[in-house]
């Protein structure tokens, strides 16, 4: 490790260290443009120069692209060096617009802050600036090309990092341009990473433009909800509403960058159609009446039909603070444990995915960016989790080779071989996969795995993971059985019996699915409650924090059974259609307001921090005017309260002292690991290396065993209808965001171009699915990569996904109808 003297101060540093980042680890910040930690080196800017005084470099160089070497002696402030930045901050000035009143960018500008401190403080240049025509580049980048210092950041970022197309380097020396082809949206799901990374005004956000200055802001540590990632970003707040929302590194998750539908995800916390009032039947009340209001109906109920007519139901979008409260609620009252699933495959997935990890094989994202070998199975990232697409885009730039099991022909930012397999097909890969390639072992071992089926996997593939160093597996818990889970942890066994260090990363539905699984099996799923409360076993039901009817399948049934309840309560912070039903409501706060703890797919305890009280913002009271000259101790709009004080509430506390502790250890989120595994209090789950594990990994040939084989493949006239996830416009909270609503896909099934044929349809034309609970009327689209016999349908509203049912849904030919052929006329939805 060569040693350096840096301002008179020796420092050792690994190879291949460049010098501006030795100096920043001895807290030397040397000023740069075009340099970023996550972009590395370029040398465009100039500003990073240093003198070398002695060693084996003499002279002034940029400190970026000189890498740290033994008896290297720095200077970052001799005169001549200060001279050179001063001159060219001058140079960069000359054609920089006077406009930092009223440029977003003003309080956070890097240009700002390196003129001041290169002593540049009058304009000796008086002639004519170089100008630009700006481009509209969507709903969430503003352009304000004059501003540009040719740093290159963000062309890097988005060719380069974000494996972008449509955005790139046009015009040629001091008329270099960067922008599109021709005005439109940005393509990539990681545009908005432009406007962090730019150091002057050009890239600003547009949804939060003249919002306020940097230090007008509230500012404070928060957790993406968006995905089951945990990405950290850092919450602007002004008014009593959430503005803007930045990356915030952390070296293991999301390094520097977000994905778009995590960054704009927040418009929901500040909505004018957000809840905030309780109410109890139509009439509004407040919060404390409408508790008591609870409890009495519920006693009544517990008296009439006993304790067990009573159920309560969340889901994977709330808090650790609220699921534990809400087991805690129920088993005080001796009510049944919590419902967290919409059905038992469901259910299957999600626990077989968490309960694959153990303390060596799982990996994270920053594990996958630097992985020789990654295999996608039953997963598709960029609509699922866009920032693990990001790593595994990394992967592929590192030299990476990019495996794709999948019936969906899904998208990736970088190149790929995909295999279009079928549902079922996919588990059963797996399992020949790790047939192939575990070590034989020796007589008289502790056995071996059973035979897979008959199926063959692709010889180049058990090739590529024979010769890979450092594999990783990532898989979902959506479109396969659960076979699969077990299945990937079978193959990761094998490799490791081989002594290949294989990896394993699963991909979950929501931000607290792991949180949920960690609770065991919970309750009933909902499909085994909606037949329960069908024949009178349950007559009230307690919803926190999810929505059956809009966010689950079989919206139908779910409806009708809600109705027929004697009491529904529920606790949102979001105007969902259950909430429309509930005979009474209670408004609760969002994570902005509350903070909490989540723990995301690896198994991490991640909490978020408050950023503002819970209370209207002040755009929405005033009106657009003045705001109230008239000062009191509330602000209006503030009855929400946290969810997880919903059930502390239903319990009686006063008289019961564990109740106390729910208090001590929720009042002042986020939780700690040791007390979340204090409340789960089951020898099944571990803390290891500050992730949660169970305990006891699964065998997963015996898993595999014990479960039901997997159908022997579809009849000639079977089709199973796949509902999936999209980048934009499925998830529960972005889909809220006016400035993403534009970029959703239109609605639309897909299939494969054989079904297509078997079906006599042709791209473009419109088809009627008939389903037990309804009907889905939309076009199709062929893809051309897509497995046969297979429908894949977006989760979005604005299509009746939830008449697909629970479960796996399967239609015959005759269930298929076309309504309309492309060429009648618009095949809009």
């Amino acid at each position: 490790m060569p040693k350096l003297i840096i301002d008179h101060r020796e420092i050792e540093v690994p190879q291949g260290t460049k010098v501006i980042e030795a100096a920043e680890r001895l807290g030397i910040q040397i000023p740069r443009f075009c340099y970023h930690p996550a972009l590395g080196s370029v040398g465009a800017c100039r500003m990073c120069a240093v003198s070398f005084v002695d060693g084996p470099v003499k002279g002034i160089q940029m400190s970026c692209m000189v890498d740290a070497r033994d008896g290297m002696a720095v200077s970052t402030d001799t005169p001549e060096v200060m001279a050179y930045r001063s001159q060219m901050i001058e140079w960069l000035m000359l054609n920089h617009p006077h406009d930092c009143p009223v440029c977003d960018e003003g309080g956070h500008c890097l240009l700002q802050d390196m003129t001041i401190s290169g002593a540049h403080g009058s304009r000796r240049y008086m002639g004519p600036k170089r100008t630009y025509i700006d481009q509209d580049l969507g709903p969430l980048v503003q352009q304000e090309m004059n501003r540009c210092i040719h740093c290159y950041r963000c062309v890097r970022f988005y060719q380069e990092v974000a494996g972008g197309r449509d955005f790139g380097t046009l015009g040629i020396g001091r008329r270099v341009f960067f922008g599109r082809f021709a005005p439109g949206a940005l393509e990539s799901p990681f545009s908005g990473n432009l406007i962090d990374l730019c150091p002057t005004g050009v890239l600003t956000d547009k949804p939060s433009r003249y919002a306020g200055r940097r230090w007008d802001f509230q500012r404070s540590p928060g957790i993406c909800l968006s995905c089951s990632l945990g990405c950290h970003l850092t919450v602007s707040a002004r008014y009593r509403a959430i503005v803007r929302q930045e990356a915030r590194c952390h070296e293991d998750i999301n390094g520097y960058f977000l994905c778009d539908r995590g960054r704009y995800g927040f418009f929901y916390a500040s909505a004018p159609e957000r809840p905030r009032t309780a109410r109890i039947g139509a009439e509004k009340a407040k919060t404390a009446q409408a508790v008591d209001a609870c409890r009495e109906r519920i006693d009544a109920i517990v008296q009439a039909h006993g304790k067990t007519a009573i159920a309560v139901l969340s889901s994977g979008r709330a808090s650790m603070e609220t699921l534990l409260a809400l087991r805690q609620l129920c088993r005080h009252n001796g009510w049944r444990d919590p419902i967290l699933w919409p059905d038992k495959l469901s259910r299957s997935r999600a626990l077989a995915a968490c309960a694959v990890l153990d303390e060596t094989n799982g990996c994270s994202l920053k594990d996958i960016e630097t992985a020789d070998l990654v295999l996608l199975a039953a997963l598709d990232p960029l609509a699922e989790a866009p920032m693990a697409a990001l790593s595994v885009r990394q992967a592929e730039r590192h030299g990476a080779g990019i495996w794709a099991l999948d019936p969906r022909a899904i998208r990736m930012p970088c190149s790929l071989n995909h295999l279009a397999l079928q549902p079922d097909e996919i588990a059963e890969c797996l399992i020949a996969l790790a047939e192939r390639i575990k070590v034989p072992i020796p007589e008289g071992g502790d056995g071996s795995h059973t035979p897979g089926p008959p199926f063959l996997p692709p010889e180049p593939l058990v090739d590529a993971l024979l010769l890979a160093r450092k594999p990783v597996v990532l898989f979902g818990a959506g479109v396969a059985n659960e076979r699969v889970g077990h299945a990937a942890g079978l193959l990761v066994e094998s490799l490791r019996k081989r002594n290949i260090p294989a990896t394993i990363f699963p991909v979950l539905p929501q931000a607290d699915t792991f949180g949920a699984a960690l609770l065991g099996e919970g309750g009933l799923s909902l499909e085994e409650t909606i037949a329960d409360i069908g024949q009178g076993l349950i007559h009230g039901l307690v919803v926190i924090e999810a929505d059956p009817i809009g966010e689950w399948p079989d919206a139908v049934r779910t409806r009708d059974a809600l109705k027929q309840l004697d009491l529904l309560i529920c606790a949102d912070c979001l105007p969902t259609s259950t909430a429309s039903l509930a005979h009474i409501f209670l408004p609760t706060q969002t994570v902005y307001e509350s903070g909490g703890s989540y723990i995301n797919t690896e198994g991490r305890l991640q909490g978020a921090s408050a950023a503002l009280q819970a209370a209207q913002p002040l755009l929405q009271t005033s009106q657009g005017q003045h705001p109230p000259r008239q000062f009191s101790a509330s602000a209006p709009g503030n009855d929400p309260v946290p969810a997880w004080q919903v059930a502390a509430a239903l319990v009686e506390m006063r008289e019961d002292p564990p109740q106390e502790a729910i208090a001590d250890d929720f009042a002042r989120p986020p939780m700690s690991a040791e007390a979340v595994c204090r409340w789960i209090d089951s020898p099944a789950i571990a803390l290891q290396d500050g992730k949660f594990r169970f305990v006891k990994a699964p065998n997963h040939s015996s898993s595999l065993q014990s479960m039901a084989p997997a159908p022997g493949g579809f009849r000639a006239d079977d089709y199973e209808l796949l509902p999936v996830e999209a980048t934009f416009g499925t998830e529960v909270f972005s889909m809220r965001s006016p400035c993403l609503a534009s970029l959703a896909e239109a609605p639309r099934i897909l299939l494969a171009p054989s079904s297509a044929e078997a079906l006599a349809l042709k791209d473009g034309d419109r088809i009627r699915l008939e389903l037990p609970d309804g009907m889905i009327d939309a076009p199709i689209h062929i893809e051309e990569r897509m497995a046969p016999h297979c429908l894949v349908l977006c989760r979005t509203p604005k299509l009746a996904w939830q008449a697909a049912g629970f479960g796996r849904i399967w239609l015959s030919a005759g269930q298929i109808h076309r309504v309309q052929t492309a060429a009648q006329g618009d095949c809009r939805c």
